[in-house]
């Protein structure tokens, strides 16, 4: 997918678009996509999240709907992880929404048998910038999305100042 598609994405929507991954049927686990790249204007951040960039993760899952159920759905149990390529730092963290939604009082209290042979299948399409704290300088990370056992594929995307 060229870099440019990355820019049309709306961050946090759930939409699937032109790049997202495409899964098949049997498929089980988490995929993502990104940019080969990144632009960044040095000194400048968004007003709002404070993102100096916008760095576009989408991705698609199909995982097991109790194992969902346990860790309160994708986006309470998915973690980032950005690794710098050269400097081996580590950035990690919640998948959380801008602003949590409300926890809705007594849930039901399902049991394994109610998902029995259920999963489900989403799309996500994060600035991961929103998330994870990156230093606003140059440089390469291999970025990955783990939830519960499973990994996706890692990415490797370069930050680069715009000139």
């Amino acid at each position: 997918m060229p870099d440019e598609a990355f820019a049309a994405v709306e961050p946090g929507s759930g939409n699937r678009n032109a790049c997202s991954p495409i899964v098949d049927s049997d498929f089980v686990g988490i995929v993502i996509s990104a940019p080969k790249k990144v632009l960044f204007t040095p000194g400048t951040r968004d007003p709002v999240s404070g993102a100096f960039a916008r760095f576009m993760i989408c991705g698609a899952y199909r995982l097991d709907a109790w194992q969902l159920h346990q860790l309160g759905g994708f986006r309470e149990g998915a973690r980032l992880v950005a690794t710098d390529a050269d400097r081996h730092d580590v950035f990690t963290g919640a998948m959380q929404p801008p602003h949590p939604a409300t926890p809705q009082p007594d849930p039901p209290r399902w049991t394994a048998q109610d998902f029995a042979g259920q999963t489900e299948h989403a799309y996500f399409n994060e600035n991961l910038l929103d998330f994870l704290p990156l230093p606003q300088r140059p440089g390469r990370y291999d970025v990955f999305v783990t939830f519960g056992p499973h990994r996706s594929n890692v990415v490797t995307v370069t930050v680069e100042a715009a000139k």
